[in-house]
């Protein structure tokens, strides 16, 4: 031995008969971005969006570049916010209805 038996203390492999379990990070990340968000937090991405758009526009005009494109202001307005909650409900009742069949 190299190190003297009264060196070693008890718990010094405590858990080495425990697998190593890969956690898929990936995936967990995945799932945090693609979550249900509620209609105040799609109102904060939007208005975050819209603000750095409306920069962006500013800073085009400021260099003398006439260049007009469609912008988050546009398709906010054409796809209404849904909220959160309602959108959670009718998940809900469509998982009901597939385990009944």
């Amino acid at each position: 031995h190299i190190v003297p038996q009264d060196k070693i203390r008890p718990d010094l492999f405590k858990g080495s008969d425990r697998v190593f379990k890969r956690i898929d990070w990936a995936g967990l990340h995945r799932k945090k971005v693609n979550a249900h968000k509620s209609a105040e937090k799609m109102k904060v991405i939007t208005k975050r969006l819209v603000h750095r758009e409306s920069k962006k526009r500013d800073k085009l005009k400021e260099l003398g570049i006439a260049y007009d494109f469609p912008g988050y202001q546009e398709s906010n307005k054409a796809f209404p916010v849904q909220d959160g909650a309602s959108k959670e409900k009718s998940d809900a009742s469509e998982d009901k209805k597939g385990k009944e069949t």
